[in-house]
């Protein structure tokens, strides 16, 4: 003979009810949650999409990278700050160059045209603690297609960006899209940060003692640590030479 299922106990029926209304008042929060959630924790890279028509920068908050923009930049985020723990968060896939070198910490602001909203820019003010750290890092990833520039002594632009070393500081400024209103709004920024700031160092002597003839210029890197992968292998600079046969 089959025995019939017995029925939920009063016990059973009890537990069922409170875990279907635990998992209802969760998707209610959820649901609460996203209709109120805050949009200025999503801004995007700068480097992955355009900042949306509707977001319009204010005109000039009190104190942070704004003191360096023009008068025709408006404030399209709030200062980020970093150190070496949290560097990955901002740009993961390349801190290790940044900790490599002795990093120290980051301040990073986006500013957009008050002209023309679509148009703005993303500052990264690295600081590397020496001259030294500042243009290992330079050195190491110079872009191609660079185009020298009077701003310091190592600085240069690209098509939509600009880089420059000044004392311990590294700084670039990556625009969302290239165009001449936004070259000089950055170079007004650069020009602006460097009379601004007070370092200490201005020269790295070592420069001095490579060979100018066949030197390409632009070619000197320096490396902080881990060179070549060696761990013990530290403060080396490396030049490129190039040579020619007469025909």
């Amino acid at each position: 003979m089959i025995r019939g299922k017995s029925p939920p106990s009063r016990r059973e029926s009890t537990v069922s009810w409170v875990i279907m209304g635990t998992l209802a008042a969760i998707t209610i929060g959820v649901f609460i949650r996203q209709s109120h959630y805050d949009p200025t924790l999503f801004v995007p890279s700068v480097l992955e999409s355009q900042v949306p028509g509707e977001v319009v920068p204010e005109p000039r908050p009190s104190s942070d990278l704004s003191a360096f923009v023009s008068e025709e930049m408006g404030v399209l985020s709030s200062l980020e700050a970093f150190g070496p723990d949290t560097l990955s968060d901002k740009i993961n896939g390349k801190a290790e160059l940044y900790l490599s070198a002795r990093f120290s910490n980051l301040q990073c602001q986006r500013f957009a045209s008050l002209i023309d909203p679509q148009s703005w820019m993303e500052v990264f003010v690295y600081d590397m603690g020496t001259l030294h750290q500042a243009f290992a890092v330079f050195s190491s990833q110079k872009r191609d297609g660079a185009t020298p520039l009077d701003l310091t002594p190592f600085s240069y632009s690209t098509e939509n960006a600009l880089f420059w070393v000044h004392g311990r500081y590294y700084v670039e400024i990556i625009a969302s899209a290239p165009s001449e209103a936004m070259t000089e709004a950055m170079l007004s920024f650069g020009e602006t940060f460097v009379s601004k700031t007070s370092v200490e160092e201005h020269s790295i002597d070592e420069l001095a003692l490579f060979p100018k003839d066949h030197l390409e210029e632009g070619s000197i890197t320096l490396f902080i640590s881990n060179t070549f992968g060696f761990s013990g292998l530290e403060n080396n600079f490396k030049g490129v030479q190039y040579f020619y046969q007469r025909t």
